[in-house]
């Protein structure tokens, strides 16, 4: 299966005679928020974006896939979430629905934008004002991490000539004496990313999203990553009634957060991506 479509990074679909086609994230790479980069954070999104795929050195569980469609006639591409299929070469369907925590609900939907692709395979493509990513963690999506993200952007960014690739497999990165798999603790990546994303999360927001994995608290306290501090019953403390820990990040500006405006925090990683067959 990793050599049916020859391509630098296990495309499992051949996009190259295809003016609309589709590709999934097959690594993240979290620059921020800062409690992303926690080992356990980390390696439970490095298992959910991973295939498996076994023969091809590829040992996640595949429970989340971000897709990205690109339209070439059109100049438009869509970004959304794909839960996991059994069978990764047969395709991926993009979710839609209605997800519900506590008081407050989030569509999950794929949303679409402009972009322009330069001959030399460089994207250059409007921001999406909003959109909700799920990081799905179990193959049922039963368990998710909801990301409400604002203001997204993907930047310095490049696919492949052959429409197959963003980045590409590591294949001089990685070594037989660990069986050719990439390692999170040294530092060794399954792919080489090459492409961005970045946006904000709105900490009101984030204050209705509940952790997964037994965390009892809710996305914002574990932004702030001092609960004995910011959080107060599981979500986060307020005084006056805004909430205390100051984010990163200014929504009205959309720009870094200073003293008179800190209602967001940052959001941004690096990517790579591979060629999928997008299913209706």
């Amino acid at each position: 299966i990793c050599n049916q479509v020859e391509s630098d990074c296990l495309a499992l679909q051949d996009n190259a005679p295809l003016q609309d086609y589709a590709l999934r994230v097959s690594q993240i790479t979290t620059f921020q928020p800062a409690a992303f980069k926690q080992a356990f954070v980390s390696s439970t999104i490095a298992q959910s974006v991973t295939l498996n795929l076994p023969q091809c050195n590829l040992l996640g569980s595949g429970s989340m896939s971000w897709l990205l469609q690109f339209n070439e006639a059109n100049n438009t591409a869509t970004i959304g979430v794909a839960k996991s299929s059994a069978d990764a070469s047969a395709g991926f369907s993009f979710v839609d629905e209605m997800v519900t925590m506590g008081n407050s609900s989030f569509h999950v939907q794929p949303v679409s934008f402009t972009v322009d692709i330069a001959a030399d395979g460089t994207i250059t493509a409007n921001t999406v004002e909003t959109v909700t990513m799920p990081i799905y963690i179990g193959t049922a999506g039963a368990e998710y991490l909801l990301l409400p993200l604002h203001q997204v952007r993907i930047y310095s960014t490049k696919r492949s000539a052959d429409h197959n690739c963003i980045g590409r497999y590591n294949a001089e990165g990685l070594s037989p004496l660990d069986n050719c798999l990439p390692n999170i603790e040294k530092m060794i990546p399954g792919f080489i990313d090459g492409g961005n994303l970045d946006g904000y999360i709105l900490l009101e927001e984030a204050d209705t999203v509940q952790m997964p994995l037994g965390i009892n608290q809710t996305l914002c306290v574990f932004l702030s990553e001092n609960k004995n501090i910011f959080g107060e019953n599981g979500k986060c403390k307020r005084i006056n009634g805004e909430i205390a820990f100051p984010g990163n990040w200014c929504a009205n500006t959309n720009s870094p957060g200073d003293l008179s405006c800190h209602d967001a925090g940052a959001f941004s990683v690096g990517f790579a991506a591979s060629a999928v067959k997008l299913l209706p």
